[in-house]
């Protein structure tokens, strides 16, 4: 079965432990995958109600139900990293396998650039799975994901606030008719303000997605292009690796 703690990397029954070693970062227990499948660049396993495959070249991630695809990395790859907060970012290319088998698919990611990183994926229960990247470079300032969305996926949370706006929320609260905080772009940054912020939000494709540890970021639901959801954290200096659930 699957265990907790602080190893060295790639240990074959763990997930990636840099992780937890991030400030705040969750102690989420592990659970085993049911089965582990390759098939070419196609990778394919299953966790409870879920079912996850992962496309290699490029590496793209999907997350499904019997109902079909809820959570879908874009084509082309969702991860990405930065060096430097106004700094182009730099997608994930593909990956190559450093370890598959019922305690976590374990892949070596290059990145447009040359750069490479550790990505794990982990169970942690029937409805959960995780998805960690970690750096040995220390230029790399920033991570984040981009998610495919659709006109009719509604997305809820992040902050009390009704918009991210702070005069248009708190100073003279505009009647906005929603909470679906679709087409914005939220700022996880705890500001002195009366709104509470959680980087959590939840879709109405039947998800949730909640980043881990305490690090600023920004979440740009589909207000840049209206077919992604991303967003971008700056990276945890302890452990120099982000995770999102």
């Amino acid at each position: 079965h699957c265990r907790n703690g602080h190893t060295a990397r790639r240990l074959p029954d763990r997930g990636d432990p840099a992780v937890a070693e991030a400030s705040g970062a969750l102690r989420a227990p592990a659970r085993d995958f049911a089965d582990v499948n390759r098939d070419g660049d196609r990778v394919t396993t299953r966790a409870g109600r879920m079912h996850l495959e992962v496309a290699l070249e490029p590496l793209a991630i999907t997350v499904s139900t019997r109902r079909g695809a809820i959570v879908r990395e874009i084509p082309a790859g969702g991860l990405f990293f930065k060096r430097g907060d106004g700094s182009t970012p730099v997608p994930v290319a593909n990956a190559e396998s450093t370890g598959l088998d019922r305690c976590a698919l374990r892949l070596l990611a290059t990145f447009a650039d040359g750069t490479t990183g550790d990505v794990t994926v982990q169970a942690h229960a029937d409805d959960t799975m995780s998805v960690s990247l970690a750096f040995d470079d220390d230029s790399i300032t920033h991570w984040g994901e981009r998610l495919s969305t659709s006109p009719d996926e509604l997305v809820y949370g992040l902050t009390e606030r009704i918009v991210d706006d702070f005069g248009s929320s708190e100073l003279t609260p505009q009647a906005v008719g929603t909470l679906n905080r679709k087409g914005e772009r939220v700022t996880m940054y705890v500001r002195p303000t009366i709104s509470a912020y959680a980087p959590f939000y939840q879709s109405s494709k039947g998800y949730g997605l909640l980043v881990d540890g305490t690090m600023p970021g920004v979440y740009d639901l589909g207000a840049t292009d209206p077919a992604v959801i991303s967003f971008e954290y700056e990276i945890d200096p302890q452990a120099h690796a982000g995770r999102y659930f």
